[in-house]
């Protein structure tokens, strides 16, 4: 939300916003902006101080002038040092995603492409002012898009939802078989779940071939039996099945690693590969 700093009213983003500026109150956008949104020494080119195009409420100022000044501030910037003196870009973005729990689009779109949008998950939009050590401003960098990362997955909320248990519950706990994580556990019972997504558990996103099974191994020897679920499976009939071995009756295959870590330990093998080619390895075959 963003607010008329004249009369206060609240609007979903800069462009009603602008165009209130321009009709209700008749001001020039630049007018406002220069009064209201301004920063220091914004409007101001980095290289000759000359004076720099406005190009609306939502990108301000230009950072250079002219051309020449950006190309001049380029090659300045490639002959710099960049691990002793500069921050680098990609720094400055982990650096943001570690201090506001986030992962940059660009990095989705690496993972998954276009399907990264299949995802489901909420983007913010940041505007942040970035500066060089000794104090000058290195670009403004205005609107990147972030999506933010939630503690629990859609499909791990709803096992939390459907599974009939009263007693102690751990969420996403890094703590039992550290430094991986469980996403349930179930202390009493000395039971784990994990959900399973296949985009972010498939060889694309990096996930390791015997990742899945690592953990279960790792589950083992604490005497934790770990149950995989994955999304590929009928989730319905997994809660089902869940749900029957919280109140005491075994449904799962025991010789179905993925569901029973106690058994003879397989070789990780490759359990599902979608339409657009995800492929996942499992904790041993899916039975």
């Amino acid at each position: 939300m963003v607010k008329c700093s004249i009369c206060g009213k609240e609007y979903k983003n800069i462009q009603p916003l602008s165009k209130h500026i321009t009709s209700y109150h008749n001001l020039d956008k630049r007018l406002y902006y220069d009064k209201y949104m301004k920063r220091p020494n914004e409007g101001i080119c980095l290289i000759c101080n000359g004076p720099t195009n406005f190009y609306g409420m939502d990108r301000g100022y230009n950072t250079y002038c002219c051309r020449r000044c950006q190309v001049i501030a380029q090659s300045n910037f490639s002959k710099v040092n960049h691990l002793d003196q500069w921050k680098t870009k990609h720094q400055i973005i982990d650096d943001f995603e570690k201090l506001n729990n986030c992962t940059h689009i660009a990095k989705l779109i690496d993972l998954y492409g276009r399907d990264w949008q299949r995802l489901n998950i909420p983007i913010i939009h940041v505007s942040k002012m970035y500066q060089y050590v000794d104090n000058k401003y290195l670009d403004t960098i205005k609107s990147f898009k972030y999506t933010p990362i939630s503690g629990r997955s859609h499909k791990e909320k709803n096992i939390l939802k459907s599974i009939n248990y009263n007693g102690k519950i751990i969420e996403n706990t890094k703590t039992v078989i550290s430094p991986l994580e469980l996403d349930l556990y179930f202390p009493d019972l000395k039971l784990a779940v994990e959900y399973n997504g296949t985009w972010h558990h498939s060889l694309e996103a990096g996930t390791v071939k015997d990742y899945h099974l690592r953990k279960s191994i790792m589950c083992r020897n604490k005497c934790i039996r770990l149950i995989h679920i994955y999304e590929f499976e009928d989730f319905n009939i997994q809660i089902y099945k869940l749900n029957s071995l919280l109140n005491g009756i075994d449904l799962y295959n025991e010789k179905d690693f993925n569901k029973n870590n106690f058994g003879k330990i397989p070789k990780p093998v490759l359990i599902h590969t979608s339409e657009r080619n995800y492929h996942v390895y499992g904790a041993g075959k899916l039975l």
